[in-house]
């Protein structure tokens, strides 16, 4: 089935009850032929049918929708119901009884998504039948409104469905443009970090040394937001942050990256509490990012000028490291995003990046069997990163 009615009639037998329903509209009114027929202002296609008379019809045949009732069901939007049709003033002269040889007969509307015309559910029997009473006009469009109710439902599944198969098709390629981005952007950062050193080395003029720090810095920046990029995409395709961990000394990586950051201030802003001789089994320069990332985010987002405390040590067998700034309590809708990717502070819309450290940082942690948290007060916040010293 390709074309739009094909598809429609697919839409109703995927309704398990419909069968059910037919049956008991047939019981209930005595009607020997039952159907959902979708109806359109040039067609009239049988959908579903219970036909006891041998009408003939089955599902996907069509009528001209010149010799049918259930055009005018359309054109009026109001159900029809006839008992008696030589007895009816409306009906007894109509062309479409006597094509069809029957005397009672009903259409009632099926809405589909959004209160569009779907069609009728209808029936009809060579003997008069009573179907005009109050009781049996109400079941037989309650009946109408529940396949209506399907229908809606069934078209905002489909919608849902398409709109995630295209979603899954944009993430695919979104993904696989920022894995070429983050590949293809490392030569000519290699290039510029290389120029940046030997202009350094060679610069005999003290006023140009703030410009070549200042590239060499910016370069290095570059090549922490391309390292960001690389670790979401090997998150996001399924290889988590692929590495392997052995025990190894921290003290000295948490040092050089108290250093480093605190060399791009005009006085040290970080203060350093790290346990001599720390070890642990983990990758050592991943928790050493862990640390980078965490302790930039506290002096983005602290009061300007203030200290930021970093605190590494172990405790009962687990490695512990925290990182703590002054500053306004964070939102509890705020905290609850910290840690997913691309979300950035809105009340501090200036700050650079992608938002992508915090994420990395507890994917880091999680990698490690261990986990990052967050408490902030009404004056601090405070960052801690737990895991156990050792696995099995």
């Amino acid at each position: 089935m390709s074309n739009p009615v094909s598809n429609d009639v697919a839409m109703i037998s995927r309704i398990e009850a419909v069968p059910t329903i037919l049956k008991t509209i047939s019981e209930i009114t005595g009607l020997g032929f039952v159907c959902v027929a979708r109806v359109t202002e040039d067609s009239w296609t049988t959908c579903a049918v219970l036909d006891e008379l041998e009408f003939g019809l089955k599902p996907g045949d069509s009528l001209d929708i010149e010799t049918t009732i259930c055009k005018e069901v359309r054109l009026r939007n109001a159900s029809v119901v006839i008992d008696h049709v030589s007895q009816d003033d409306m009906y007894r002269d109509h062309h479409t009884p006597k094509m069809y040889g029957f005397e009672s007969y009903f259409s009632t509307p099926v809405y589909s998504r959004d209160g569009v015309y779907f069609g009728s559910l209808c029936g009809l029997d060579p003997q008069p039948k009573l179907l005009s009473s109050k009781s049996t006009i109400s079941t037989l469009e309650l009946f109408a409104k529940l396949i209506s109710a399907q229908l809606q439902a069934d078209a905002e599944l489909e919608l849902t469905k398409s709109a995630l198969e295209q979603e899954l098709v944009t993430g695919d390629e979104r993904e696989q443009f920022i894995a070429i981005l983050s590949h293809d952007m490392r030569n000519p950062l290699g290039s510029i970090v290389a120029g940046a050193d030997l202009l350094n080395l060679k610069n005999k003029d003290p006023s140009l040394t703030p410009i070549i720090n200042r590239i060499r810095r910016s370069s290095d920046r570059i090549v922490a937001l391309a390292d960001d990029l690389t670790d979401l995409v090997r998150g996001k395709l399924g290889d988590e942050l692929g590495f392997t961990t052995v025990a190894a000394p921290l003290d000295n990586e948490l040092e050089q990256v108290v250093a480093e950051l605190n060399a791009l201030h005009e006085k040290p802003i970080i203060i350093a509490t790290i346990q001599d001789g720390l070890h642990a089994d983990c990758n050592p320069k991943r928790i050493a990012q862990l640390a980078s990332n965490i302790l930039k985010n506290a002096i983005d987002h602290g009061i300007p000028g203030s200290a930021v405390v970093l605190n590494a040590t172990t405790q009962s067998g687990r490695l512990i490291i925290s990182v703590t700034n002054q500053g306004k309590k964070i939102p509890d809708e705020k905290a609850a995003n910290l840690f997913k990717p691309y979300w950035r502070d809105g009340f501090a819309p200036n700050k650079e990046g992608l938002g992508l450290g915090l994420f990395i940082s507890s994917e880091i942690a999680r990698a490690h069997s261990g986990s990052l948290s967050m408490k902030s007060s009404d004056t601090e916040t405070v960052f801690t990163f737990d895991m156990p010293l050792y696995t099995d």
